[in-house]
């Protein structure tokens, strides 16, 4: 095999770990117009609590496990954190938008 070639496997190989290793938690889409205007109060708090289930969903999916090791081998982590970041805000600006549909909803605070 020439060194071309042999360098060639390698970087496809790192690449591919690389993608295995970094964790996915998915996003919160931003509330769309039509449930800004359809959305009860009750609907809103499902909505918040579905969230908060989001939140707690990627801060146990970003505790450590054997992926990491690959991970911090080959990007120390960094494509970790920046998925648990861009996951943690994307819920958080889904709930500053709930919050204020239910101020704007007038709606009295959930019970329980």
């Amino acid at each position: 095999m020439t060194l071309k070639l042999t360098a060639l496997i390698v970087l496809t190989s790192v690449l591919a770990l690389n993608g295995c290793a970094t964790k996915v938690y998915g996003r919160v889409n931003p509330l769309t117009e039509a449930e800004k205007a359809s959305f009860t109060c009750q609907d809103i708090y499902t909505e918040i609590q579905k969230n908060f289930d989001f939140t707690n969903k990627v801060a146990k999916g970003s505790q450590f496990s054997s992926g990491d090791v690959v991970a911090a081998a080959i990007d120390n982590g960094i494509g970790n954190e920046w998925e648990k970041k861009a996951a943690i805000e994307s819920a958080g600006q889904r709930l500053e938008q709930l919050k204020a549909l239910s101020i704007s909803k007038k709606c009295a605070p959930p019970k329980g």
